[in-house]
């Protein structure tokens, strides 16, 4: 594995666990979570 094709999976990773972190916060938010319960 040449060290071009590792470094996309790595930030891809980062930008997966960041968001994922982000949409938490957004979730334990009572607005965010009764949006969610009308769709």
């Amino acid at each position: 594995m040449k060290n071009g094709q590792l470094k996309p999976t790595y930030k891809y990773r980062l930008l997966q666990r960041s968001s994922s972190l982000q949409i938490r916060k957004l979730i334990g938010k009572p607005e965010i979570r009764q949006l969610l319960f009308l769709f």
